[in-house]
């Protein structure tokens, strides 16, 4: 029973691991692509316009820009479950090593993203939702 509950532990480490470089790599490439190369992603390849991304208030799994993507203040997921639980990431950058704060659980999870967050990526959420726009610093 300790050997298949240790095997099933590598594999969900390992899995999770792979999903994190992808959806890292995936923001990276969308970020490069949607700027025309360029890192600032307030202006387009074409004559300088500003990109129109709308703020999301409701979202899914993935890699997220606050205040481009997705609007700050707190969240509420209907959440993942035992064998597939909720991971998600306050980032300051997206490099890799930005991480501000980081949770996961089986079952519905809260979380507030500040302003100053850059970034926000989740696993297995079941979609969040905005619960209060105006509660945007942290109680952590």
């Amino acid at each position: 029973m300790i050997g298949f509950f240790l095997c099933f532990l590598i594999i969900f480490c390992i899995a999770y691991c792979l999903e994190r470089r992808d959806s890292r790599r995936r923001a990276k490439r969308w970020k490069t692509t949607s700027t025309g190369g360029q890192n600032d992603s307030s202006h387009s390849s074409h004559g300088g316009e500003p990109l129109r991304r709308s703020i999301q208030k409701t979202f899914g799994d993935g890699v997220f820009e606050v205040g481009i993507d997705i609007a700050p203040g707190t969240y509420r997921s209907i959440g993942g479950n035992s064998s597939f639980p909720t991971i998600w990431h306050r980032l300051s950058d997206f490099t890799g090593n930005g991480i501000i704060a980081e949770g996961g659980c089986a079952g519905p999870s809260i979380v507030t993203i500040a302003k100053s967050d850059h970034g926000f990526e989740s696993l297995n959420s079941g979609g969040w939702t905005l619960i209060d726009e105006h509660r945007v610093e942290p109680t952590i």
